[in-house]
């Protein structure tokens, strides 16, 4: 049976490797049998991290019910079908359910979506692992990886599952997905005494999600899957619930209160028709009840669950054009409400490549042009590029660096979101970045290894030691007339490589290292370091006459060095993050790094950045855990962070007694899956994310950059800003009308406006320019905004002014109310029904025109409250929303001027005089609610 309990042991780090071998009956030297291992595999199941399984229910039956306005709807809409069915009446209910399962699917067709994105992304990080089987090595899955198997680990290699070393040559590995560790681990197979030690001490263990960042090794596999301790802290993660999404919460609040104020009416409404039925019947009890819920659902805004499901599906559309894969569409809401943004700073804010930028060679401070890995870029002097003529002394230290390690380059395309250049061209390194760095400072001084490897051959290499801080590569001439017997090239730390030598190299060749020049090197390397430059040393040696390499000793080779020179590295930062960066802090974000680098690195980038201040605080790791929520806020930088400290950041930003801050968290690690999972909106990284932080992030940056997460905080405000002003609009609008109907209603045998046009406004007022409102352009000043308060949809600000455009509907509701009731009561009584309606077309068709009037035109003044409505048209109008308003009003006039619509609806022309009346109520409405803004915004703030 698959994902059978391995038959390892969880202390494989204790024991030799010839006992874990004989316990998992598999050969030390030539692996497991190829039919063992297939044998293996049918009965342990795939080497593989059990996916998050979405069920029936969560994908397809939860949209359907995670709003309380959809269950009011499904409950009334069940009872009207039902009612309709038994007494032959099919209207209202056919057109709830529309509004309701329209919703429902769009929510299911985008979580699919969700999950075929994430499941395409997981099939781009498939990986290939060798091993060797029966003697043979072989390229296998690294899912068909099973207990027992024999790894061959190449620099270069992600580590498949857990596995206890065999051998290590020279044998680092990067543990930060699993550690937050960023410096690679040296490993070692022999045996441990201490059973409990941590996962960052187990030197003679590799494990599964680690790649190998130099040499190579043997190693036994001792689990896989859920039982290597990737897969433990997957187990662990899967007891985390999901979060209420704060848009759903605050929707969900505001239609408890509708739910009660609805109940309330049908309650008074039904008892009122009941008696109205007794003393004059007017038809049968269900008669009644149909009624008395039609009537009472005219309070809901029915609209709003559409037009929000789609302004958030539109908002996911646009993301995902920016790169950004969003979960669950409600999550789109979170990221306009951030106030608080946790930013990773490798990979993030900067482009994770190494990058040679200055080079200190003969007293002289040589710049260097371009980033990454690519050899675009030159080398230059004082602004003047040296082309093809680099001077002896700087040549000599770009061979050294080129030859001095073992990293690769292959050049490969990748697929970029966005834009209509859809792949673009880049360079992966198969080991260390920092020699990979010095490849391509080589390369820009037009330099080929290859040719040099053809004059050269490798016969030694001292590997970097930890203690040492230095690595050392000893060559032989091919052809012994051409120069030294030996060469000599060595590199680390500044000082330590500085002070092994006696001579510096000059253009002219080397010279004596006076105690003056030391003094002076030293001084320019502190003084770069201090801008958070990371430094390399760099020195050679030749050792004259014929010499065996292998007897050469370390002591020997490392001594009376020549020094070339120092080189200033840095991870360039990603272009357009410093101006993301100013413009999440001018949108009242504020933006803190979280890193595992040294405070005075962090500094530096983060100064460079604009994210550290004269004044901020930088924190260590080690004072996270006593750092007190209300002090956070001065906190600009967390440097020596390890990734279990990032679940007490978020904390300390969500406390509601201090802080209370929206708080985002990127992240890509294993260990940072449970930040993600806790805060507001977790953000994990695409190319360099592991598989659980993105199931437990709410969305994921494809191209793991700092300016696609803005982009992403710009496209949530400008949801959240459609958001409002649509439930504004179905707020006041519904609140106004239902009054006025129920009010009314009241009034024997009295009508203000017949159904067909109660269903005109409805389909005209309160869905057209709503819609238009959904595709409307993002405001301009958007990002000039505070970040909105998380609990509410609406501040006090923009209820004054809603209660000011109440007043304006009330008005035009009064006005009509003057036009019809006076023909209704001159009339009742006195002339037949089919006679009293005729009398009534007229007055009625006037009063529809006046409410038209006025919720089209102020469509217009409420979808930018903080400015003045000339000046929106000016800055942002875009043509869907005016479009759709002047479609929705021509469309409405038509009907009056259309014989076959004027008869459904029972409307007349109105005179000249008549529309003047109404379109006059509409510009004033206008214009009142234009001082209005100015008044509120003047004495009160913006909205």
């Amino acid at each position: 049976m698959p994902n059978q309990e391995p038959s390892t042991a969880t202390a494989a780090h204790v024991e030799r490797a010839e006992a874990v071998a004989a316990r998992l009956k598999t050969d030390i030297r030539s692996g497991l049998p190829a039919n063992e291992a297939e044998a293996r595999y049918v009965t342990l199941g795939p080497n593989a991290l059990p996916e998050t399984k979405v069920s029936f229910w969560k994908l397809y039956i939860a949209p359907f019910i995670e709003n309380w306005l959809v269950i009011i709807y499904l409950i009334a809409g069940v009872m009207l079908l039902v009612i309709s069915i038994i007494i032959s009446k099919m209207d209202f209910s056919a057109f709830t359910f529309v509004f309701v399962v329209v919703n429902a699917v769009l929510a299911i067709f985008q979580q699919v979506r969700a999950h075929k994105a994430l499941k395409a992304l997981r099939q781009l990080t498939r990986d290939k692992c060798t091993v060797i089987r029966g003697g043979e090595k072989t390229e296998i899955d690294a899912t068909r990886v099973v207990e027992g198997d024999l790894l061959a680990l190449q620099e270069g290699d992600k580590v498949p599952a857990d596995a206890r070393l065999v051998t290590a040559n020279n044998l680092f590995t990067n543990e930060a997905s699993l550690t937050g560790e960023s410096t690679p681990i040296e490993k070692d197979p022999a045996p441990l005494n201490d059973v409990d030690v941590g996962i960052a001490d187990k030197r003679n263990v590799v494990f599964m999600g680690s790649y190998v960042s130099k040499g190579n090794g043997l190693a036994i596999v001792v689990a896989t899957g859920i039982h290597t301790e990737m897969g433990k802290i997957a187990g662990e993660l899967s007891t985390l619930g999901d979060q209420e999404i704060p848009l759903i919460k605050k929707i969900n609040n505001f239609a408890k209160y509708l739910g009660i104020l609805v109940c309330t009416m049908f309650a008074v409404i039904c008892t009122y028709n009941i008696i109205r039925n007794v003393l004059e019947p007017f038809g049968s009890p269900l008669d009644v009840l149909r009624e008395s819920i039609i009537r009472a659902i005219q309070f809901m805004p029915i609209n709003i669950i559409l037009l929000v499901t789609v302004i958030l599906y539109t908002g996911v559309l646009a993301l995902a054009k920016k790169g950004v894969i969003v979960r669950k569409m409600s999550a789109t809401d979170a990221l306009g409400r951030i106030s608080i943004l946790c930013t990773d700073k490798t990979g993030t804010l900067t482009k994770n490549e190494m990058t040679v930028v200055h080079a200190f060679v003969g007293g002289k401070v040589y710049d260097v042009s371009g980033s990454g890995y690519l050899p675009d870029g030159e080398i230059s002097i004082g602004g003047n590029p040296l082309g093809s003529e680099i001077p002896p002394a700087l040549r000599e230290l770009m061979t050294s660096g080129m030859l001095n390690g073992n990293a690769e380059l292959v050049d490969e395309s990748r697929r970029v979101a966005g834009g209509r250049k859809k792949v673009k061209a880049t360079r992966k390194v198969v080991g260390d970045p920092v020699e990979a760095a010095l490849h391509v400072l080589a390369e820009k001084g037009s330099m080929s290894k290859a040719r040099l490897l053809s004059q050269v051959s490798r016969v030694r290499e001292f590997p970097f030691d930890s203690e040492l801080k230095r690595m050392t590569t000893v060559y032989v001439q091919r052809d012994a007339s051409s120069g030294p017997e030996l060469q000599v090239y060595t590199k680390g730390a500044t000082e330590i490589v500085l002070g092994s030598s006696t001579t510096i190299m000059t253009d002219g060749g080397p010279v004596p290292l006076s105690a003056k020049q030391r003094d002076e090197i030293t001084a320019v390397m502190e003084l770069w370091s201090e801008k958070g430059y990371r430094t390399l040393g760099l020195a050679e040696k030749q050792i004259p006459g014929a010499r065996n390499a292998s007897g050469l000793t370390r002591e020997e080779v490392e001594k009376e060095l020549t020094f070339l020179g120092f080189l200033m590295i840095v991870d360039p930062l990603r272009p357009g993050v410093k101006d993301a960066v100013k413009a999440c802090e001018s949108a009242g974000v504020r933006v803190v790094m979280v890193t595992g680098d040294h405070p005075r690195t962090a500094k530096s980038i983060g100064a460079a950045l604009g994210i550290w201040k004269e004044g901020d605080k930088i924190v260590e790791g080690n004072e996270i855990k006593s750092l007190d929520s209300a002090k956070a806020n001065d906190v600009s930088i967390y440097a020596r962070v390890d990734p279990r400290d990032k679940d007490i950041i978020v904390r300390r930003y969500q406390d509601r007694g201090t802080a209370g801050r929206v708080v985002a968290m990127t992240g890509d690690g294993v260990n940072d899956a449970l930040a993600l999972g806790m805060a507001d909106v977790g953000i994990a990284m695409g190319i360099s994310g592991t598989a659980i932080a993105k199931e437990a992030a709410d969305m994921i940056i494809t191209d793991d950059s700092f300016n696609t997460i803005e982009l992403g905080i710009r496209e949530g405000r400008a949801l959240f800003a459609k958001i409002r002003t649509i439930i504004y609009f179905f707020i006041y609008t519904n609140l106004i009308e239902a009054s006025f109907l129920f009010l009314t209603s009241f009034i024997p045998g009295f009508a203000l406006l017949t159904a067909m046009q109660v269903y005109m406004i409805v389909g005209m007022s309160h869905a057209v320019p709503p819609l238009g409102l959904t595709f409307d352009r993002t405001a301009y000043e958007i990002m000039r905004e505070r970040p909105r308060n998380e609990e509410e949809i609406f501040n006090k600000n923009t209820l004054l002014l809603m209660l000011v455009h109440m007043g304006l509907l009330v008005v035009g509701f009064l006005v009509s109310f003057g036009l019809v009731y006076p023909i209704y009561a001159a009339n009742y009584g006195m002339v037949s029904e089919s006679e009293l309606a005729v009398l009534m077309n007229r007055p009625r068709s006037v009063a529809l025109a006046i409410i038209m009037s006025i919720e089209v035109f102020t469509i217009f003044p409420i979808r930018r409250p903080n400015l003045p409505v000339w000046r929106s048209f000016r800055r942002d109008l875009g043509p869907i929303l005016l479009l759709f308003s002047v479609f929705a009003y021509s469309n409405f006039v038509a009907a009056y001027y259309i014989p076959f619509l004027s008869d459904i609806f029972e409307l007349e022309v109105p005179a000249a005089g008549d529309w003047l009346l109404a379109v006059s109520l509409g510009i004033g409405a206008v214009l009142v609610l234009e001082l209005a803004k100015w008044l509120i915004r003047k004495y009160r703030g913006p909205f």
